[in-house]
């Protein structure tokens, strides 16, 4: 249907008047600077103030660059926001993309809560429960992402295909050890501290077991037991995931397998252990180094294989450094509450893991978990000496009593 002329020279008009009445109203406002920026303009006004100072400013806070950062985000932003900071009773104000943030800088530089509530000036207790509620929601998330995906996706035929099988015992899936961390001693009588005092730092602290593929990925962390915990102790407390995760495929068995304990376990792939595994090969298919008979030399056989051992497992102790230089929550003292501890502690596996993918391990990684496994055992060595030292001069005034 035409429109007559008379009738569009009036809207026309009707059109060109508004427009100039809303030109005129905007005139009476000065236009906004380049760089306004609202608080309330971006979702995590944290991050970004310290994102305006530069990329080493992020790194020096998380151990990520922005990039890297934004990449994990994504990666549990959409699962936090259905199941954080929802439902009835009182909210956080603090955006999720700025409390992930905030994790990451306790992980990265432990310490007490309290400090890092008073660096990003809030209330200790408030922050205190944002973080671990927070945890509490993105720690699984990240972990099963990170860790047990991978685990799931770990096959021989996978390594076999990448290239990525272990240099002299291909026939082994991955590597396993133990990690100890310094805690405070537990509350309680004295056999219920004695539990978590490791002989061998001589110090109380927890123990976790982790499970590292060729390529340097942990593909599992167990839940702490106590420090005097054997390390084989630990292994057999887990040892669905070892069964389980080691069987042959049906087309895995035309894979070359001339490892050891091939007879007694057909249908398993090897596990690399350490000296402290003795006696494990009996159930399950492991290698693990000789020890040295007390009163003979080991055969020189016994000792290039256990040189062969110890040049595969390197990849846990490369891990171990770069968890540990990462994030001081895993080598501090820890003393925190003993019943977030696994929550942490994998949390900091499955970002290990994320790092690790943008950053292949170094040899420097494991010449810094030596730096801190040093530093820890001369703690244990001072703490050792003071105990000495407290406990003699207890007898000479226990002494000195008597004979008074």
């Amino acid at each position: 249907m035409s429109q007559a002329p008379d009738h569009i020279a009036q809207v026309l008009d009707l059109f060109i008047a508004r427009q100039a009445e809303r030109d005129s109203e905007l005139g009476r406002f000065q236009g906004l600077e380049s760089d306004y920026d609202e608080e309330y303009d971006t979702p995590a006004p944290v991050y970004d103030s310290y994102l305006e100072r530069g990329v080493t400013s992020v790194q020096a806070m998380i151990n990520f660059a922005p990039s890297e950062f934004n990449t994990l985000w994504d990666t549990v932003s959409k699962y936090v926001a259905t199941r954080w900071n929802v439902g009835r009773g009182r909210r956080s104000a603090t955006s999720a993309k700025d409390v992930f943030f905030m994790l990451l800088t306790v992980l990265k530089q432990a310490g007490t809560l309290e400090m890092h509530a008073e660096s990003f000036k809030l209330k200790a207790p408030a922050f205190e429960r944002m973080i671990l509620s927070f945890l509490a929601v993105a720690g699984p998330k990240l972990y099963f992402d990170q860790v047990e995906q991978k685990a799931r996706a770990l096959t021989m035929t996978e390594l076999v295909k990448n290239g990525r099988r272990f240099d002299c015992f291909p026939s082994a899936l991955y590597a396993t050890d133990v990690t100890f961390q310094q805690s405070n001693r537990p509350t309680g009588n004295m056999a219920e501290g004695k539990v978590y005092f490791s002989g061998k730092h001589k110090l109380y602290g927890l123990k976790v077991e982790v499970s590292v593929c060729p390529s340097g990925l942990a593909i599992d962390a167990t839940e702490h037991e106590p420090g005097s915990t054997a390390d084989i102790q630990l292994f057999n407390k887990n040892i669905e995931f070892h069964k389980a995760q080691r069987v042959k495929t049906t087309a895995e068995y035309g894979i070359d397998d001339d490892g050891p304990l091939l007879v007694e376990f057909p249908d398993e792939w090897c596990v690399l252990v350490d000296k402290g595994y003795q006696g494990l090969g009996d159930h399950v298919r492991a290698i693990h180094p000789k020890k040295k008979p007390k009163i003979a030399f080991l055969a020189y056989e016994d000792q290039v294989i256990n040189r062969k051992i110890s040049h595969d497992r390197i990849i846990v102790e490369n891990f171990f450094g770069r968890l540990c230089g990462l994030w001081r929550v895993c080598s501090d003292n820890y003393r925190w509450n003993e019943d977030n501890y696994d929550m942490i502690f994998k949390t900091a596996i499955g970002l290990t893991n994320f790092h690790i993918r943008r950053n292949p391990l170094r040899e420097a990684d494991r010449e810094r978990y030596h730096q801190i496994e040093a530093r820890r055992r001369e703690i244990g060595r001072e703490a050792q000496r003071k105990r000495r030292l407290s406990q003699e001069k207890y007898r000479q005034r226990k002494r000195a009593h008597q004979e008074s």
